[in-house]
């Protein structure tokens, strides 16, 4: 069967077949496609930022590099945002030669990605946050940050 894009569709039936076909497979845009907009929300909670402004760059290369979960090789975040997130988020693909797999290490250092593994990773960053947050004082810089953040997202829901 002929994924969408690559022969015109006329009719409704087939068009929805089609469609089915490709969203049970096992893809890595869709899981990814997420998973990178919700590291880039972790930091914006983070980083306290009411808003990203043109910073998604600056988000990548920042949590990549400090987060030990990830073991990126350093230095590859904006390698990474421009064709790895960028790619999938704006044009479904990735770009430059990146790969996204199944299997695999993370990162295998010959722009390679481990999907599974990535998304795993940030689930993993996600709760040590959250337990983090758990256990330090209402005061603290990382509450206040969190707290600008939410703010600024119920802000956002007001008419």
């Amino acid at each position: 069967m002929k994924l969408l894009g690559e022969e015109t569709v006329n009719d409704n039936a087939s068009t929805a077949t089609d469609m089915k076909f490709f969203c049970n497979q096992k893809a890595w845009v869709h899981p990814n496609a997420i998973a990178c907009l919700m590291l880039e929300a972790l930091e914006s909670l983070l980083c306290g930022w009411k808003k990203s402004g043109r910073q998604s760059e600056k988000m990548f290369v920042e949590f990549l590099d400090r987060e030990s979960d990830f073991a990126a090789p350093k230095g590859c975040g904006p390698d990474f945002h421009t064709n790895v997130r960028c790619g999938i988020l704006h044009r479904a693909e990735t770009t430059a030669g990146w790969r996204v797999l199944r299997s695999g290490d993370l990162f295998d250092g010959d722009r390679t990605l481990n999907a599974h593994k990535f998304i795993r990773a940030l689930q993993r960053v996600l709760n040590i946050h959250c337990d983090q947050l758990k256990g330090i004082n209402w005061g603290d810089k990382r509450w206040n940050a969190a707290r600008r953040k939410l703010n600024n997202i119920c802000d956002n829901c007001r008419p």
